[in-house]
């Protein structure tokens, strides 16, 4: 059965729907996307998440990237950051700041 609770990534508050199957849950947010969390990584993902704030929006781009081509990818604890790592936003990509005063 699923339950309706908060996306587990740590900078997002949507609402999702949470289902468990086997040894994981599978999450669906409308922000985020489709993905999987094992049930050990589960009971850790908050606080490492909160620990990892800067990876956040890679980590997002990495589910996207994964749910355009069918895929719901499963994060764990040996592998997540490597993954959101890849996706990270460069600062090359970014447009630069204003300067103040001008």
């Amino acid at each position: 059965m699923a339950k309706q609770e908060r996306c587990p990534l740590a900078d997002c508050k949507q609402p999702l729907e949470r289902a468990e199957q086997d040894d994981s849950y599978f999450i669906q947010c409308p922000r985020c996307g489709k993905f999987v969390i094992s049930q050990t990584f589960g009971v850790s993902v908050h606080r490492e998440f909160l620990d990892h704030m800067d990876l956040m929006s890679g980590l997002r781009e990495f589910i996207r990237a994964e749910n355009e081509q069918g895929n719901s990818p499963l994060l764990i604890t040996q592998r997540w950051q490597i993954d959101a790592e890849k996706y990270k936003p460069s600062v090359w990509g970014q447009k630069p700041a204003e300067a103040k005063g001008e």
